[in-house]
């Protein structure tokens, strides 16, 4: 098959199939499109069940993924005839558009291009005429369609089959349940899964102060569809002493912050959980989450969490493109570029924190001590695009995903409590 290409692009695949196990179908193919080179699948929508368009045959069973790959588009485009042939669709010169099929795999965008071509055209063509289309993509990308653009196709007959990701393989958010379908998720083969980002710390000109919060959203979304943990709210509060000098940066104390995680998982492990997970969008946050998961393994818990100082080779060769930096900078700023677009603004963006003065956080005092930095960015903000995030955010995930599964086949830890 072609080999991958950079930059990474986002793009949405509309799957269909109205014969054999439709639903069978759909949920290999869209496992198949998350195995292709360089290709994560980030979200996959609901299944519809939708009417056959100027044809016949049975209804069809219908979704919308999107995933970031680094496959080009007439590349991409083969990979998914070949899984349609793997999946034994047969393509007749003469046959019907709309002829019934056991997979149907349609490129609808890559990225921002437009492709008119004998073999591709993009965006595609008809998407925008059919709902079995336009009501799975705005369930996952509602920017993306608009309301008369759904009022349009209001007339095709469309209904929603399963909601939520088919299989068991959706997480649950805590919050919906009652106490008495908590208590049955509540077990030790569960992953608890907890999201912790600063809702209110200081990210330059450029960013919110919710970045962090923002991002542990969003991974957390993320995690939810494509494994089955329990999600708690996430944590907007937590240890930050490193951007107390910039208003409206609020921190925990050490021994607050390690205590509010602590008293979570063990209100939680009182009721049967013992696997915890920290979606951690922070690095002094590593330190009172070390002595939580010390002082939950003498209880027989295990807490694991990200630990973003471990840095994989996208992190890590992107982050050499600025002498030094840690906090809004090239990485973080290219993250938010592809979470949320709408809350950066570039035109801000600044190179800054050259000056290290030793120990201590950042700090607008050019006397003080610390990393001397105005606009409270380390690193070179200037440098980001949204292409980088999305590789960015491609690994990080895919680390995450592969921590939690690995944490629910660990042994657990022997208590030691009385």
């Amino acid at each position: 098959m072609p080999h991958p290409i950079r930059p990474v692009v986002t793009a949405y695949i509309a799957l269909g199939a109205n014969l054999g196990d439709a639903a069978q179908a759909l949920v290999a193919a869209m496992a198949a499109l998350g195995s292709l080179p360089a290709t994560q699948v980030i979200r996959r929508s609901s299944l519809y069940r939708s009417a056959p368009l100027d044809a016949s045959g049975p209804d069809y069973l219908n979704a919308v993924v999107q995933i970031t790959t680094g496959l080009c588009a007439p590349d991409l485009l083969a990979h998914l005839q070949a899984l349609e042939q793997a999946a034994g669709r047969q393509r007749h010169l003469n046959a019907p558009r709309n002829a019934p099929r056991t997979l149907d795999l349609d490129l609808l965008l890559y990225g921002s291009a437009r492709i008119a071509s004998p073999h591709l055209t993009l965006p595609h063509p008809r998407m925008y005429q059919r709902a079995f289309v336009l009501l799975p993509l705005a369930e996952i990308a509602p920017g993306l369609v608009s309301a008369a653009q759904l009022h349009a196709v209001a007339p095709q007959r469309i209904a929603l089959e399963s909601p939520g990701l088919l299989g068991t393989d959706r997480g649950i958010e805590l919050a919906h349940l009652t106490w008495q379908q908590a208590q049955a998720h509540l077990n030790a083969d569960t992953v608890v899964l907890i999201a912790l980002g600063a809702a209110t710390k200081e990210h330059g000109p450029h960013l919110p102060l919710n970045t962090d919060w923002l991002q542990a959203e969003f991974y957390k979304d993320r995690i939810l569809e494509q494994s089955p943990v329990l999600a708690v709210p996430t944590l907007a509060y937590h240890y930050f002493p490193a951007f107390v000098d910039y208003p409206g940066s609020v921190s925990l104390s050490l021994e607050t912050a390690r205590d509010l995680v602590l008293g979570i998982c063990q209100s939680l492990a009182r009721h049967g959980a013992r696997r915890f997970y920290v979606v951690n969008i922070g690095v002094s946050t590593n330190r009172p989450l070390q002595a939580a998961a010390a002082a939950l393994a003498l209880q027989g818990v295990l807490l694991r969490y990200t630990d973003l100082t471990q840095a994989g080779p996208v992190k890590a060769s992107i982050a050499q493109e600025q002498a030094s930096g840690s906090h809004a900078d090239v990485v973080e700023t290219s993250a938010m570029l592809h979470i949320a677009p709408g809350v950066v603004n570039m035109a801000l963006a600044v190179h800054d924190g050259q000056q290290d003065r030793g120990p201590g956080g950042l700090s607008r005092d050019p006397q003080g001590s610390g990393v001397y930095s105005p606009s409270g960015v380390y690193g070179d903000a200037t440098r980001a695009t949204a292409e980088k995030g999305a590789a960015l955010v491609a690994e990080l995930l895919a680390s995450m995903l592969a921590e939690i599964a690995a944490l629910r086949s660990c042994a657990l830890p022997l208590s030691q409590a009385p």
